[in-house]
């Protein structure tokens, strides 16, 4: 009797051994799924510290869901591509892609007349993106020997398998309609999926056709627990646009991300500086990079693609614009 009692006694240890081995498994994986987290929010800091010193965007995840269409290389030997004539869209290496925006025709300030308070703003809209990707190559700034692909087609949801460039247009028109109705002119850089624009032509037509320019992106991340919303904007440190459009754009960013905030009650990363942003780069006026959401989080993604959500997140850029211009 003895030793079946010894049996079965060393049979439950052996068993009370492999729970509790288990049980302290279980709390590791959430503990390292806890440090995952911590580990973005330290990342998208050091973005924020102002240091110019460049990390791998929480934007462009390695070997993640989003297509990487920024990865720099250096070309010292290489003429800078010179920037387009004014109205000029950028049409090289694209293989014969027509681009199909219009011909940007600059915005008529008027002749010697002082911008007065109630005078009408133009508002660009990128909805960023397009269906095609273009993967020759343009200068990161202005002047710079580094390049980057000019465009790709971005992420793509995780559940419903929506393209990033769809889901921006789609967000695009409904802040369209919304400026419009407060009385702003829009620009709009593509109303079309089927073109090819590179990212510094987006930047260099905005320059040309308004007072402030909105980039519409949506975001992905390898971890599917990451969701929320963010702004990136040029550091101080930004060595290729001008210190007073620095300000302004953050600025900009920081009345949209916490209008967007409150409209869409998203988990909000607040405003991130990033210098690898061609578009970002070549900007002459107040901008703005706008991520709406992760369509690498399974949820985000479904609620990206409803009507209502994406109709708070126009109304919140729109709200961000307003609190901008003080309106």
């Amino acid at each position: 009797m003895s030793d079946i009692l010894k049996k079965v006694g060393i049979v439950a240890g052996i068993f009370c051994g492999v729970i509790l081995v288990m049980s302290l498994a279980a709390k590791v994986m959430m503990q390292g799924s806890r440090d995952l987290s911590s580990e973005y929010d330290a990342a998208l800091e050091k973005l924020a510290s102002d240091t110019g010193t460049p990390t791998p965007s929480p934007q462009e995840p390695s070997g993640g869901a989003k297509q990487d269409s920024s990865a720099v290389d250096v070309a010292p030997t290489a003429e800078p591509t010179a920037t387009p004539e004014a109205g000029q869209p950028d049409t090289a290496d694209n293989g014969g892609a027509a681009a199909d925006t219009q011909e940007p025709v600059p915005v008529d300030q008027g002749a010697g007349t002082e911008e007065t308070a109630t005078a009408k703003r133009t508002v660009v809209i990128d909805a960023a993106h397009q269906a095609s990707n273009d993967n020759g190559r343009e200068p990161l700034g202005p002047e710079s020997s580094e390049t980057k692909n000019k465009v790709s087609s971005g992420a793509e949801g995780v559940a419903t398998h929506t393209p990033e460039y769809e889901l921006v247009l789609q967000i695009a028109f409904l802040l369209r309609d919304e400026l419009t109705k407060r009385g702003y002119d829009v620009y709009m850089i593509r109303e079309d999926n089927s073109v090819s624009i590179s990212d510094a032509t987006r930047a260099q037509t905005a320059n040309l056709n308004g007072d402030i320019v909105v980039h519409i992106h949506a975001n992905a991340d390898d971890r599917e627990g990451i969701r929320g919303i963010m702004v990136f904007e040029p550091s101080k440190s930004n060595s290729f646009v001008a210190a007073s459009v620095i300000e302004e754009s953050n600025k900009l960013g920081s009345s949209i991300i916490t209008e967007l905030e409150a409209a869409t009650e998203a988990r909000s990363w607040g405003v991130i500086a990033h210098d690898r942003l061609t578009a970002l780069n070549w900007t002459r006026i107040p901008a703005s990079h706008v991520e709406v959401g992760y369509l690498s989080n399974p949820e985000e993604d479904r609620l990206l693609q409803t009507a209502e959500y994406r109709g708070k997140i126009a109304e919140g850029i729109a709200d961000g614009i307003d609190k901008y211009f003080g309106e």
